[in-house]
């Protein structure tokens, strides 16, 4: 991770030197680059049920410090200062939700503690603001990234454990036909505005090496009313969890990617 941080300490602070690389640059407008970004991992979970409380007893496993997101986009160089992006993200989360469903004899309520692993999706449409007009219509130099995130999220329920409001099954395990229905909708969408600060710069007349910070602000994560807390059913408790992971993963980044100038 220490040489990541250096790597990408150096490239935002090397901007200059850099850009002597580009005289002989051919004049492309138009590149893809893959990237990966890495955060700090708060979460209790991994995708794969490691970390810090594992479902369902809570042990520990690892800390799991950084959380990992693939990217693909494509660019097109619009004047000087000004390149266009669309991309998409791809991600994972661990989400552990505790809700509650009637119990079918009427006795009590069933507490329901649930695995899901969460599917995003991330498609993003944003602008690059160049600081400095080179002499060409090469992408390079530092830049502010502004941009609009579109992920679906997808959940699958890997696990399940009850405590039966009868006390009928003191083993805890999920029996269907003894359970009322979850009711909970495992896809929905996540949206929000994101900002990144980087530097990029064409390498060799035709490769692009690009290295970021950035952040995403979720609107459903604000007190916008998208959900009502006090509705503690299964829907809600669900969607919660969702949102508070999906947060957690994009609310800072760094962020380094390698492309090739096509055309």
């Amino acid at each position: 991770m220490k040489y990541i941080l250096l790597l990408l300490s150096f490239s935002l602070l090397g901007g200059s030197q850099l850009q002597a690389q580009v005289p002989g640059y051919q004049g492309n407008r138009f590149f893809v680059e893959a990237s990966t970004t890495l955060g700090f991992n708060s979460e209790k979970l991994s995708p794969l049920n490691k970390g810090k409380q594992t479902f369902p007893d809570g042990e520990f496993t690892s800390s799991i410090p950084i959380t990992a997101r693939y990217a693909l986009s494509a660019n097109y160089v619009m004047g000087r200062n000004l390149v266009v992006s669309l991309g998409y993200e791809y991600n994972r989360a661990g989400v552990f939700v505790s809700t509650y469903t009637e119990a079918l004899d009427n006795s009590n309520r069933d507490q329901r503690d649930l695995f899901y692993q969460v599917h995003m999706h991330d498609i993003n449409l944003s602008v690059d603001l160049y600081h400095a007009k080179p002499r060409n219509l090469a992408p390079v130099g530092s830049y502010w990234n502004i941009g609009l995130r579109i992920v679906p999220t997808a959940g699958v329920l890997k696990d399940e454990r009850v405590v039966y409001g009868s006390g009928a099954y003191p083993d805890n395990i999920a029996r269907p036909s003894q359970l009322a229905p979850l009711q909970i909708n495992p896809t929905f969408v996540l949206v929000g505005p994101t900002l990144k600060y980087g530097l990029r710069t064409v390498l060799a007349n035709k490769i692009t090496f690009s290295a970021n910070v950035q952040t995403t602000i979720f609107f459903q994560s604000l007190p916008l009313g998208f959900i009502d807390y006090n509705d503690h059913s299964p829907a809600t408790d669900y969607k919660g969890q969702v949102i508070l992971a999906g947060q957690q993963r994009y609310s800072f980044g760094a962020q380094i990617g390698f492309g090739i100038l096509l055309f």
